[in-house]
C-alpha cells in the first residue's frame, strides 16, 4: 500500500523542501576568497568584515601575508593585534591554565553569544543596505543604468524560452504520446516517468544553454551585473527542475501517469505547494549568495539566512503536524489477531512521531545556526540531507516493492496450473530483501558522507585499516551467505512444492494416495547439507577477516573427526548404509515400507535414522546400520488377492459372472476406477476344505490404492452375494463318538441300532470331548494357513 492522500502530501512536500534547502544550504553561507570580502581597501563595508583566519595559521608564505596586510584598514590590524597577542598569552600559560572540556565549551557559548550580539546589531545598520546594495551594482557606473540589468536578464529569459519553445515543437508528437499514455502498473509508470523526465530536463537544458549563449553575447565585463544575472539564472534553472521534477511525479493533468496515488484535487494541490516551496527556498538562498557577492555585511547576511531558516523550519513543522495521524497509521499498521510487543512497540512511536521528528528539525535548525555563526560551514545541509535520506529509503523500497510484486506476478501468469500452485515464499520475497539489505546500506553510506564519515578514507589510514577492512569483509560475506542461502533454499522449496505425493492420514494402511518422488525424498537432505556448508563457510571466511589463522582449525577439526569416527563406528556405519539406501533409491517419502522390526509410511530420513509411522499411529526411528531388509509396498503396482469361503452347493460361473461385474463397475468409478490398473477378476476355485469352497478373485491397483478399493469390493460382493443367494460357508467340525453317534446300518432296526441312554454324567463328558476334539482341529488349521501364508499370497 502506498501514502495516502494526506499522508503523501506531507511527505513529499518535506522532500522538495529538503532537497531545495539541501542544494543551497551550502551557496548562501559558502566562503568566499579573502580578497573578495575584504575587497579595496577604500570600499565601504571592508572595515566590519572579520580579519582572514589565515593570517594566523601559517599557511600564506611571507609575500601573500604582507599582500594581504596591505589590504587590511586600521580596524581589521588592531583587531588581528589583539587576537595575536591573545594566541601568544595561550602559548605561554602554565599546566594549570591548559582549557578542558568546560573550558571548550564556554568559550564555544562565548563566541555564539558574542557573534549572535553582533549579528542582532545589524538590525540598525537595515536603513544603510539598500543604498549599499545600490552603489556596488553601480560599480563605477551611474545608477540610472541598473535598470539596464534587469532588461538583459529579461532578454536572456526571453531567449531561453524562446529556443525552448523550438526545441518543444520539434518534439511536440513524441511529448503528446506520453502525455496520452495510459499506463498500468507500477512497471510502467516509471517508465513513462523516466521518459517525461528527460524530455522535461532536455528542454530545460535547451533553455540553459540558450541563455547562458546570449549572456556572453552580452556581457561587457561588468562584474556586478554578471553576478546578478548568474545568480538569479541559476535560481530560475534550478527552481525548474525542481517543478519538472514535481510534475512528473505527481502529474496533476495525466492521472494515468502518476506516481503517486492521489485523486486530481491532492495532486494539483501538492505540486502547487511545492512550487511554492521551491520559490521561496530557492530565490532566498541565491539571493542571500548574491549579498554575500557584492559584500554586504556579514551580519546582515547572517541576519538574512536566519530568518529565512526561521520561514523554512516553519514551514517544515506545520506540514509535518498536518501529517501526524496518517503517518501514524501507517507506522501503526493493521492489528494482529494476538497483541505482540512488536505492534504495542510501533504503537508508542506512531503517537511520538511527530514530535520526534519536529524536534530533529528544530535541533537541526539550531545547530546550522550555531555551525553558521561559528565556522561559516553549511551545517545545515547536512541535516536536510540526513532527512531526505530518511524519506528516500522508504518511498524507494516501496516502489522497488511494487515493480518486484508486479514482475513475479506477470511470470507466474506464463507458467502452468500446477507450476501457480507453489508456495507464496518465492524467489520475489528472496530479491525484496536483499534488495531492501543494498538500499538499507546504501542509504547509511550516504547518511555517513553527509555526515562527514567516509568510510573508505577511514581504511586506507591508521588502525582504520583492519577495523574497516574487516567490517567490509564480514558485511560481504555475511550478505552473500545469506542471499545465496535464500535463493537456494527457496529453489528447494519451490521444487519440493511442485513435486506430487501424498501423506497416509491417521489411521490409513500402506501409505497415502501417492508417494514423494526421489527429489522429494532427497532435496531435504540436501538443503540441511548446503546450509551447514554455507554456515561453516562464511564463519571461516569470517573469522579470516578477523585476523585468526583458520588453517590451524582446519586440522583440528580433521584430528576431531577422526577420533569420532573411531569411537563412533555404529554411528558411521548408520550413516554410510543410509547414503547407500538413499543412492539404490531404496524407499521415498511417502511409502509404505516393513524393515523387519517394523512397518509404516516413511514420514521422515535424518543423516542417520529412518522414522516410519504406523498406519495406527506409533512411530519407529529405525537407524540405517540396523535394517538389513527392506520390503517396499509402494513401488510401480500392488496386486490384491480376495479369498471368500462359500458353500459346496455355490455355482462357480455365477461367482464368476458377479467378479467380473462388479469389475467393471468400479473401473467405471470416477473416485476408484483412476486407482486401478487391472480391473477384479476371479480366478475361480482355489481350495476345498472340510466345510467350505474358497474362491479367489485379485485385482492390481496403484501402491496407497489397493486398502480403499479393497473396503468397497467387499462391500459389494457381499450385497451381491445376498441378492444371488449364496451363502458364506463357516467353519463346521464334526466329531464321531464311538457308541454314541453311530448311526443305523442298513437292514438293522432302529432299537437294535439305538445305544443305551446315557446319564447327565456321560452326556456331559461326551460334549466336552466333541469340544476338544473341534477346538484341536480349528488350532491345526490356523497353524497350516500360517505356515503357509507366504505361498498363499504369491
Amino acid at each position: 500500500m502506498f501514502f495516502q492522500r494526506s499522508l503523501t502530501t506531507s511527505l513529499i512536500s518535506c522532500a522538495v523542501v529538503g532537497l531545495v534547502l539541501l542544494m543551497h544550504a551550502g551557496s548562501g553561507a559558502a566562503q568566499v576568497p579573502a580578497t573578495m570580502l575584504i575587497g579595496d581597501s577604500g570600499e565601504t563595508g571592508t572595515a566590519d568584515r572579520p580579519v582572514p583566519e589565515a593570517l594566523l595559521s601559517g599557511e600564506l608564505s611571507a609575500e601573500e601575508r604582507r599582500d594581504l596586510l596591505a589590504r587590511l584598514s586600521d580596524s581589521q590590524i588592531r583587531e588581528l593585534m589583539l587576537q595575536y597577542l591573545d594566541t601568544a598569552a595561550g602559548a605561554s600559560a602554565g599546566p594549570d591554565d591548559t582549557p578542558g572540556f568546560i573550558d571548550d565549551f564556554e568559550d564555544t557559548a562565548a563566541r555564539v553569544r558574542k557573534s549572535q550580539r553582533e549579528m542582532l546589531g545589524a538590525i540598525d545598520e537595515l536603513p544603510s543596505v539598500v543604498p549599499f546594495l545600490l552603489n556596488r551594482l553601480a560599480a563605477g557606473r551611474d545608477k540610472s543604468d541598473l535598470p539596464l540589468i534587469l532588461v538583459a536578464f529579461a532578454v536572456i529569459l526571453l531567449a531561453g524560452f524562446a529556443a525552448e519553445w523550438l526545441f518543444r515543437r520539434m518534439t511536440r508528437n513524441y511529448g503528446r504520446r506520453i502525455q496520452e499514455a495510459v499506463a498500468e502498473g507500477m512497471t510502467a509508470k516509471l517508465g513513462y516517468f523516466a521518459a517525461r523526465l528527460v524530455l522535461e530536463l532536455l528542454n530545460l537544458g535547451v533553455f540553459w544553454l540558450a541563455a547562458i549563449g546570449v549572456f556572453f553575447v552580452m556581457y561587457q565585463g561588468h562584474e556586478p551585473s554578471r553576478w546578478v544575472i548568474l545568480t538569479y539564472l541559476s535560481a530560475v534553472v534550478l527552481f525548474r527542475v525542481v517543478a519538472v521534477v514535481s510534475q512528473s511525479l505527481l502529474a496533476p493533468s495525466t492521472p494515468a501517469l502518476r506516481m503517486v496515488p492521489l485523486n486530481d484535487v491532492g495532486a494539483h494541490l501538492l505540486h502547487n505547494r511545492v512550487i511554492l516551496f521551491a520559490a521561496v527556498a530557492v530565490f532566498s538562498f541565491h539571493t542571500a549568495a548574491l549579498f554575500q557577492l557584492l559584500g554586504l555585511d556579514w551580519r546582515v547576511i547572517q541576519l538574512f539566512n536566519s530568518i529565512n531558516a526561521i520561514v523554512m523550519v516553519a514551514v517544515m513543522v506545520v506540514t509535518i503536524w498536518q501529517g501526524r495521524k496518517p503517518v501514524a497509521e501507517l507506522i501503526r499498521g493493521e492489528a494482529p489477531p494476538v497483541m505482540t510487543a512488536t505492534y504495542r512497540i510501533r504503537g508508542v512511536i506512531a503517537e511520538i512521531w511527530h514530535i520526534l521528528a519536529i524536534c530533529y528539525v528544530a535541533v537541526i535548525a539550531v545547530l546550522s545556526r550555531i555551525g553558521s555563526l561559528l565556522t561559516q560551514e553549511p551545517v545545515a545541509g547536512r541535516g536536510i540531507g540526513s532527512l531526505l535520506v530518511v524519506i528516500a529509503v522508504p518511498l524507494a523500497d516501496g516502489a522497488i516493492r511494487q515493480v518486484l510484486i508486479e514482475y513475479f506476478a506477470a511470470k507466474r501468469a506464463e507458467r502452468s496450473d500446477e507450476e501457480t500452485a507453489v508456495s507464496e515464499d518465492g524467489y520475489e520475497v528472496v530479491v525484496l530483501r536483499a534488495a531492501r539489505i543494498v538500499l538499507v546500506l546504501a542509504g547509511t553510506l550516504v547518511f555517513l558522507r553527509i555526515w562527514g564519515v567516509d568510510i573508505f578514507a577511514l581504511s586506507r589510514t591508521g588502525f582504520g585499516v583492519e577495523v574497516s577492512r574487516a567490517v567490509l569483509h564480514v558485511g560481504l560475506t555475511a550478505l552473500l551467505a545469506y542471499v545465496g542461502w535464500a535463493l537456494a533454499k527457496t529453489a528447494i522449496d519451490r521444487r519440493l512444492a511442485l513435486e506430487g505425493g501424498g501423506a497416509a492420514g491417521p489411521g490409513d494402511e500402506g501409505g497415502g494416495h501417492g508417494t514423494a518422488s526421489r527429489l522429494k525424498t532427497l532435496l531435504p537432505l540436501f538443503r540441511r547439507f548446503l546450509f551447514v556448508t554455507i554456515v561453516a563457510m562464511a564463519v571461516m571466511i569470517v573469522l579470516s577477516s578477523l585476523g585468526v589463522q583458520i588453517g590451524p582449525l582446519l586440522a583440528g577439526a580433521g584430528v576431531i573427526g577422526i577420533a569420532i569416527g573411531f569411537g563412533a563406528q555404529t554411528l558411521v556405519r548408520d550413516i554410510v548404509s543410509g547414503v547407500f539406501f538413499l543412492l539404490d533409491d531404496a524407499f521415498r517419502m511417502g511409502e509404505y515400507v516393513d524393515v523387519g522390526v517394523a512397518k509404516g509410511m516413511v514420514e521422515r530420513i535424518t543423516v542417520r535414522s529412518l522414522v516410519l509411522r504406523h498406519h495406527r499411529g506409533p512411530l519407529n526411528i529405525i537407524p540405517f546400520g540396523e535394517i538389513a531388509s527392506l520390503t517396499n509396498f509402494s513401488r510401480d503396482w500392488v496386486i490384491m488377492k480376495l479369498h471368500f469361503r462359500v458353500t459346496y452347493d455355490t455355482d462357480v460361473n455365477k461367482v464368476k459372472k458377479i467378479f467380473k461385474k462388479i469389475g467393471t463397475e468400479l473401473m467405471a468409478d470416477e473416485t476408484l476406477g483412476p486407482g486401478f490398473i487391472e480391473p477384479l477378476k476371479s480366478q475361480g476355485v482355489y481350495a476345498m476344505e472340510d466345510s467350505a469352497m474358497i474362491v479367489r478373485a485379485k485385482f492390481m491397483a496403484k501402491p496407497g490404492e489397493q486398502f480403499t478399493i479393497r473396503k468397497e469390493v467387499y462391500r459389494r460382493i457381499q450385497e451381491a452375494f445376498k441378492e444371488h443367494g449364496i451363502k458364506f460357508a463357516h467353519r463346521e467340525v464334526t466329531v464321531h463318538v464311538p457308541g454314541v453317534s453311530d448311526q443305523a446300518e442298513p437292514g438293522e432296526t432302529p432299537a437294535e441300532a439305538a445305544p443305551p441312554p446315557l446319564s447327565d454324567a456321560q452326556a456331559k463328558a461326551v460334549k466336552d470331548v466333541a469340544a476338544a476334539a473341534a477346538l484341536g482341529v480349528l488350532a491345526e488349521e490356523e497353524e497350516a494357513e500360517a505356515a503357509a501364508k507366504g505361498e498363499t499370497a504369491a
